[in-house]
């Protein structure tokens, strides 16, 4: 296994980087014969992942004996939930069409069935793949295998990925190709949503189309660019019609927003329309019906909160069933960035409501403006001036904008979306446009400079970023220095007022001595005078006393005082 195993890594290698594209072309189907469709896509993955380009390039699909055009006779429907979403709504809408079609149905997803998804018929399987999150790479071999092994257990012959801007569209497209089923992707979104972000990325994605035999789009608009990569065809969702007893009456001054709480969806524009016209129209209030991710959902409560409309807006969640909100709602507010076929249109104009919105003029629903009133993308003060504008009609004019707008639902309802899908399966048995070699040279001439174009800006803003880092890390490390020299000055100074004080102290400690020797000095010189005046003193007194009879008489006594004991000692004559 060990040895197999190196000997395919060898030959993949080889394939990607030292084949020319026509030989690896030719050998393409041999080498998915010989070493196993998932085994020789996964080693692509697992070596590869970002070769995408390198790699559609060197993939046929236009061999007949090696992938066989079956005719349709069972579909898997994949998607990664079937719950919270316009993609999930209509996906459970097409499933028993499909089935009255006369077709068996596996739908494929990654999230266990749960009581928040749409309904879907009893007789159709549900079967999880392993989730897009843990299969990257080096781990998408566990995909491919559930791919392989699904297939061959149901015996899918069609393919029907809804999930049409996945990262993991390429790699699942090659593994699906390569097990001979068909291909067919439904473009829930417009292509120019792709340019929006990560475009560096999207350019795998439109190149995954190659290996894609039909791609369904939603909107005439967008035939023409998706036929620069795989035929494509307009079919538009579901629509169904609500009984006319379900239509809104259109009294009152409720505004309904429906959707997915998320950055595309702008719902903060609505919190922000929604106070412009609460100043003046202070009955009015908003119900924004759905959910999306805590932190998203919070956010959006508390800038009502922070607008103080906590009282006036409501956030009833998400709800499967949302017929009697729209029956109850004077208005649709719609605040997309982007859509394909917005089912909450659909469903809004079936209930006979009028539509203010940010314009979305590609959209079918949207192109007849039948019960439309439309401001540009991101007008938050037009839209809150057109529905100040609706909300002060009186019913009569209301339900006129209400009956065009359920007048053009109608004519979408009238669409033959079982004639359309037919004809669709029945052409996958002649060969797509799918090989690289019948690529539109001027769009991939278009998309190769702009993504040369969009890699040098990556290219600069990677250099930009290192040079922030550097200047982060430099600017880190001047930080620490002129940290350590403040520190070093700080003891400076404290060193400095210390010496100050020392030498302040010794300078007073001299003072004191220096006083101290002045107070001696003095006070030697005081003793001096005091001995003079007293040495004179004692002169002139014994002066004095030279002069006295008695001191003489005394002085002459005491001369002969021996003479006088000597006679008296007898000693004397």
């Amino acid at each position: 296994m060990m040895a197999s195993n190196h000997c395919l890594i060898e030959i993949v290698k080889e394939w990607i980087e030292e084949k020319s594209v026509q030989d690896a072309r030719a050998e393409y189907p041999e080498l998915i014969s010989r070493f196993g469709c998932t085994n020789f896509i996964s080693e692509l993955a697992s070596s590869y992942w970002s070769k995408q380009r390198r790699i559609v390039e060197r993939i046929s699909l236009t061999d007949s004996s090696f992938f066989p055009l079956s005719n349709v006779h069972t579909i898997a429907v994949y998607y990664y939930r079937l719950r919270n979403g316009g993609i999930e709504r209509v996906i459970s809408l097409l499933l028993p069409l499909w089935l009255e079609l006369g077709y068996k149905i596996i739908l494929l997803t990654e999230e266990a069935a749960t009581d928040e998804d749409y309904p879907i018929p009893q007789s159709i399987e549900r079967v999880l793949l392993p989730k897009v999150t843990q299969c990257k790479a080096a781990n998408y071999q566990c995909r491919a295998e559930a791919w392989e092994n699904i297939i061959a257990e149901h015996q899918i012959d069609t393919i029907v990925y809804e999930a049409w801007d996945s990262a993991f569209l390429f790699w699942d497209a090659c593994v699906i190709k390569g097990l001979g089923c068909h291909l067919v992707s439904g473009v829930h979104g417009t292509y120019t949503y792709l340019f929006r972000e990560q475009v560096r990325q999207r350019f795998d994605l439109f190149r995954a189309y190659h290996l894609v035999d039909r791609a369904v789009v939603l909107s005439h608009s967008f035939e023409g660019f998706w036929n620069h990569f795989c035929p494509s065809r307009y079919i538009p969702n579901p629509v169904h019609i609500s009984p006319s007893e379900d239509c809104s009456t259109l009294t009152g001054d409720i505004i309904l927003w429906v959707g997915r709480f998320s950055e595309e969806k702008n719902p903060k524009d609505a919190i922000r329309m929604f106070a412009k016209v609460k100043s003046s129209t202070p009955a009015s209030s908003l119900i924004m019906l759905g959910t999306g991710e805590p932190e998203v959902v919070n956010s959006v409560k508390a800038l009502a909160r922070e607008l103080g409309l906590e009282s006036s807006v409501l956030f009833p969640g998400y709800h499967k069933e949302i017929s009697d909100y729209y029956k109850k709602a004077s208005v649709l507010l719609f605040t997309s960035s982007f859509e394909g076929f917005p089912m909450t249109i659909a469903e809004a104009k079936s209930h006979g409501l009028p539509i203010v919105m940010y314009d979305l003029p590609y959209c079918e629903m949207v192109r007849d403006r039948r019960g439309i009133i439309s401001v540009p993308q991101g007008d938050i003060a037009g839209l809150a001036h057109s529905l100040q504008n609706y909300l002060a009609l009186d019913v009569k004019e209301r339900l006129a904008l209400g009956n065009a707008s359920r007048e053009s639902a109608e004519s979408f309802a009238t669409f033959d979306l079982k004639k359309a899908w037919q004809e669709l399966f029945d052409g996958l048995v002649i060969p797509s446009k799918a090989s690289f070699a019948n690529r539109d040279v001027d769009v991939e001439f278009l998309l190769d400079n702009i993504e040369f174009g969009e890699s040098k800006i990556s290219n600069y803003l990677s250099e930009v970023l290192a040079g922030k880092d550097w200047l982060e890390q430099h600017s880190a490390e001047q930080e620490r220095w002129i940290s350590e020299l403040q520190n070093g000055k700080d003891w400076l100074e404290q060193h400095s007022k210390n010496q100050e004080k020392i030498i302040q102290e010794q300078r007073r400690a001299w003072e004191e001595r220096g006083e101290a020797l002045k107070r001696v000095q003095e006070t030697n010189e005081q003793l001096k005078q005091r001995c003079d005046q007293q040495e004179a003193i004692i002169l002139e007194q014994a002066k004095e006393l030279s002069c006295n009879p008695v001191v003489r008489l005394l002085k002459q006594l005491y001369r002969r005082m021996p003479h006088i004991f000597k006679r008296l000692a007898g000693k004397e004559p």
